[in-house]
């Protein structure tokens, strides 16, 4: 396969991404893995180890959502190997694609009660975006890290630092854009979070304005409006 076929190739599998990613923001987490696991195949073929970690992050977290921990596992790591190759390779060609995996990562080994790796893993996803000057703004599943954080911190009673890491998660992803299902849950997920904590503080009126924001959020998310 000459350099053109193989970009055009490469074009095509990456045209199945944007399929899987918009399969993943309604929720429909199989089929997103079906579409990306094909395009892994051919991102492999073509020998595009930045193609196939974006395919992999997709196959994982949407095994992720769908709480299948030692999948998600398997082709986080396999995107993590290939992302170490490919930034060697050509520095800084795998800097986003490394803040997925290190998120993905961070929840599965928080879920599995590996605290201390989890907790190294978002920060490292944390420090990676402010080395490359990415703002939560503009990569609202940032939450990810922050809520995880959050989550971990307030189980060891640090609950000061817990609040600064949800306050944070909240402001990146309290309104998730318009159409993005994935986005609702991660959002209704951090909200319901941080109004755990905030009732934990005595800080009712506070608490209760989160809540409400939760109901919001289930009111206005597209998998529950009337079609």
């Amino acid at each position: 396969m000459n350099w053109l076929q193989k970009k055009i190739t490469g074009m095509t599998a990456s045209g199945q991404l944007d399929d899987a990613r918009e399969a993943m923001r309604r929720e429909n987490y199989q089929a997103a893995i079906d579409i990306a696991t094909k395009a892994q195949q051919v991102f492999k073929s073509i020998e595009d180890d930045r193609g196939e970690v974006r395919a992999l992050c997709i196959i994982a977290g949407s095994h992720l959502a769908l709480n299948a921990l030692d999948k998600a596992e398997v082709h986080f790591e396999s995107a993590q190997v290939l992302c170490e190759k490919a930034s060697k390779d050509n520095p800084h060609s795998c800097d986003l694609e490394s803040i997925d995996v290190a998120m993905g990562l961070g929840d599965v080994r928080r879920l599995t009660g590996k605290d201390e790796e989890a907790e190294k893993l978002y920060r490292q996803a944390l420090t990676s975006m402010e080395s490359i000057g990415v703002h939560d703004s503009s990569l609202p599943e940032s939450a990810r890290a922050t809520n995880g954080l959050g989550v971990l911190m307030m189980q060891q009673q640090k609950h000061d630092e817990a609040e600064k890491f949800f306050e944070r998660a909240f402001a990146a992803i309290e309104y998730p854009p318009s159409g993005d299902q994935h986005l609702y849950a991660l959002s209704t997920l951090v909200a319901t979070n941080y109004a755990e904590l905030l009732r934990k503080l005595n800080k009712n009126e506070d608490a209760e304005d989160i809540e409400n924001h939760v109901k919001d959020l289930t009111e206005a998310n597209p998998k529950n409006q009337p079609y």
